[in-house]
């Protein structure tokens, strides 16, 4: 009791079931779309390879009802990224529930041998939060959020 430690992995699929719900969304980027490059084992098995373009940034956005869902990444290890959010409708009350996955190092854990913990999730509401919503995403970050839209 009181020595939970919860491991980045963990934390992220926690953040994310707090936005899914309802029905998986299109999401749409446009303007500066950076991109990396990785190399590993990806397909087949059969040794190293490099896969060039992939984005930076990943969104994944949910619907039910009235009830709306967003889900933020910047895989960047090194860049902030400015997002800009926007949607149809109004947010009732112009609020929005926020939980955010960041560290201060890509390396950043929870274990025990670490002291004091490393990586948290901080949950908050964002006032005035409505369809052109900005914010930069640090490097190595997840951002959920969840509103409501006015029906008319």
């Amino acid at each position: 009791g009181g020595q939970r430690r919860y491991r980045p992995t963990f934390l992220a699929c926690a953040a994310a079931n707090r936005g899914i719900g309802g029905d998986l969304v299109e999401t749409v980027h446009s303007g500066a779309n950076p991109t990396f490059s990785a190399t590993g084992v990806f397909r087949n098995r059969q040794g190293p390879e490099t896969v060039e373009e992939l984005p930076e940034i990943s969104s994944y956005g949910f619907a039910d009802g009235r009830r709306r869902g967003l889900i933020l990444i910047n895989l960047s290890t090194s860049a902030a990224h400015a997002v800009l959010v926007e949607f149809v409708g109004q947010a009732v009350s112009g609020t929005a529930k926020s939980w955010v996955l960041a560290a201060d190092s890509i390396a950043a854990n929870n274990e025990f041998e670490v002291g004091e913990l490393q990586v948290v999730m901080q949950e908050g509401a964002l006032a005035q939060f409505q369809s052109g919503w900005e914010e930069r995403l640090p490097p190595f970050s997840m951002r959920v959020l969840t509103w409501e839209v006015e029906v008319r």
